[in-house]
């Protein structure tokens, strides 16, 4: 055997012990489902982290001529790249920035490879109960569920080898505004992330986020909302929700009353403590990592 040979037959068996498969071309998929702090609603001065990684990161469109294209992420105004993710309420005229992004730069930077690209299916509305999102009768919006399911289901039959690697999750301000004890709302976060589980097939973690610290006032009946959702976000067994300390709301930033939403860099932070969360699943689960 020349030496020619055996270095390519090296490569091969290498390649092969690393998990040629995952190496594949194709998408790795991020969903980002929820209310509005899943989409793209921070505001105030933040620095964008890895940009240059969003040549690796692409969206499944909803508006227009994006309607279940692949299209480009990120809208650029004034000098700065926001999230430009087409969320239901979207709008091309606005920007803001979510948490989905800065994660899914963190994840092009450090675990996508070469021959691959970071997909993200963008399907939170705001304002939306998790009534709505488990589509019972009555409730609006009965759409949220079917059209993530369709949308997921088209970014796995694009052309390559796809696969699902996170599940981003905000929810639950509707909720609490709407009266809902902490009890039930506990019972139906854990109905609908085994919903997923069944209907969404992989071995992804699903990463949550908490309630803006300016909102939660020490309001005894929304942190005993957040208790039920921490309670039934580890209840799934591959679910994390990450810490808000020291995260600004819009209005701290603005000087505004708008506390319900974390700010733009507040959601810089929120990505990264999710794509950490993200890497404790991956160290304990091969399939999650590229290389």
């Amino acid at each position: 055997m020349t030496s020619a040979r055996f270095w390519l037959l090296f490569a091969y068996v290498l390649l092969s012990s690393l998990g040629g498969a995952a190496l594949a071309e194709g998408y790795d998929i991020i969903i980002v489902a929820g209310q509005s702090n899943a989409t793209d609603r921070g505001e105030g001065t933040f620095s964008g982290r890895f940009e240059s990684e969003d040549g690796r990161i692409r969206q499944i469109g909803r508006f227009g001529d994006d309607a279940m294209q692949v299209v480009p992420v990120g809208r650029l105004h004034d000098g700065v790249i926001w999230g430009g993710l087409q969320h239901w309420d979207d709008n091309p005229t606005t920007y803001y920035m979510g948490f989905a992004l800065p994660f899914a730069r963190l994840y092009a930077r450090y675990r996508l490879s070469r021959r691959r690209t970071a997909l993200i299916i963008p399907a939170a509305r705001g304002g939306t109960s998790i009534q709505s999102w488990l589509g019972e009768e009555g409730q609006p919006f009965p759409e949220l569920y079917p059209d993530m399911l369709q949308r997921i289901g088209h970014a796995k039959s694009l052309p390559g080898t796809n696969r699902i690697v996170a599940f981003l999750w905000h929810q639950g301000e509707r909720d609490v505004l709407n009266g809902m004890t902490p009890s039930t709302y506990r019972a139906k976060r854990i109905e609908f992330f085994a919903r997923i589980r069944s209907d969404i097939r992989g071995k992804y973690p699903i990463l949550t986020t908490k309630f803006t610290e300016a909102w939660l006032t020490g309001d005894p009946v929304k942190l005993a909302f957040e208790r039920a959702m921490v309670a039934a976000t580890m209840e799934d067994g591959r679910g994390a929700i990450v810490s808000r300390a020291g995260l600004p709301s819009n209005g701290e930033v603005l000087g505004t009353n708008e506390f319900i939403h974390f700010s733009a860099p507040a959601n810089q932070t929120l990505g990264v403590r999710l794509f950490r969360a993200w890497e404790s699943f991956a160290t304990s689960s091969p399939a999650l990592v590229n290389r």
